[in-house]
């Protein structure tokens, strides 16, 4: 569905409320870029702790993202950026059930729609805390595609910066070279033929896969 995200707008007004709430902090606290990390780190270890088939999802994510920056030429500040949105790019997983998460087998229509809603829940999170609007798009984003093609956006081309797209690379990276509950982890050469199929339909940029085969 083209426009899934402006459903999700009109019935998950509640729980946007909700998690105001939850984030509001004391103006006169200032937090450092090392108290940040830490505070992704907590939740990061949090989030992938719910599944023992993701307990390092996020951590690996993060380090693979900041690598990527740093190769790239990256100034410091923008690879801390990658960092802390790696650790933080699933937040939105901790409104989805444990028994989808953990489903071993394919997913219904209605549970994938389900999971695709937690990049949703990481951007509406994200978007309330300040002080984090750099990190919002390169940690919600990590499911759309240069094709179009993703969720739940549907955003393509020139609305796909490059730290994004960045990102979603890496996604895909980690997830592959991880077991899940339907299969085991792939092999080196298994991940990359997997990686430059979708490079090559759009699904991940190609000249990034290809320079970032240099990190990975």
């Amino acid at each position: 569905m083209q426009v899934e995200y402006f459903l999700l707008d009109y019935f998950n007004h509640e729980t946007k409320y909700t998690m105001s709430k939850m984030v509001i902090a004391n103006d006169d606290v200032y937090f450092d870029v090392d108290d940040v990390k830490k505070f992704a780190l907590c939740f990061a270890e949090i989030i992938d702790q719910r599944s023992p088939f993701t307990f390092s999802h996020s951590t690996g994510i993060a380090h693979l993202a900041q690598k990527a920056a740093r190769h790239l030429g990256y100034d410091d500040a923008t690879q801390n950026n990658m960092y802390i949105a790696g650790l933080l790019h699933d937040i939105g997983k901790l409104h989805i059930s444990l028994e989808i998460l953990h489903k071993n087998g394919a997913l219904s229509p209605e549970e994938r729609f389900e999971i695709n809603k937690h990049t949703y829940y990481t951007r509406k999170i994200l978007e309330q805390i300040q002080g984090f609007e750099e990190i919002v798009g390169l940690s919600a984003n990590h499911h759309e595609k240069p094709n179009g093609k993703g969720y739940p956006y549907r955003l393509s081309g020139d609305k796909l910066g490059e730290l994004e797209r960045i990102m979603s690379v890496c996604d895909v990276y980690q997830a592959l070279t991880e077991e899940r509950p339907y299969r085991e982890s792939l092999a080196a050469t298994k991940v990359w033929s997997i990686i430059d199929d979708m490079a090559g339909d759009g699904s991940l940029d190609k000249s990034l896969t290809e320079e970032l085969k240099h990190v990975f």
